[in-house]
């Protein structure tokens, strides 16, 4: 089985997820630290709410 790094789910970005989240409608996805407060901010916009959970090391892999 091999495994792989969560990335940062967001256009251009190749930084490493810090949380993962799922927006409405939507499968899980990861986002880094970075991006986070900006997604936030948009649900917030909308009047969603999209809960981000810290990703811790375990996590943050991947199993394919």
């Amino acid at each position: 089985m091999s495994e792989e790094k969560m990335m940062c789910n967001q256009k251009g970005c190749e930084k490493e997820a810090a949380f993962r989240f799922t927006w409405p409608g939507s499968d899980e996805a990861g986002i880094c630290a970075d991006h986070e407060p900006q997604m936030k901010g948009i649900a917030a916009a909308m009047g969603c709410h999209v809960q981000s959970i810290p990703l811790t090391g375990p996590d943050r892999i991947i199993k394919l």
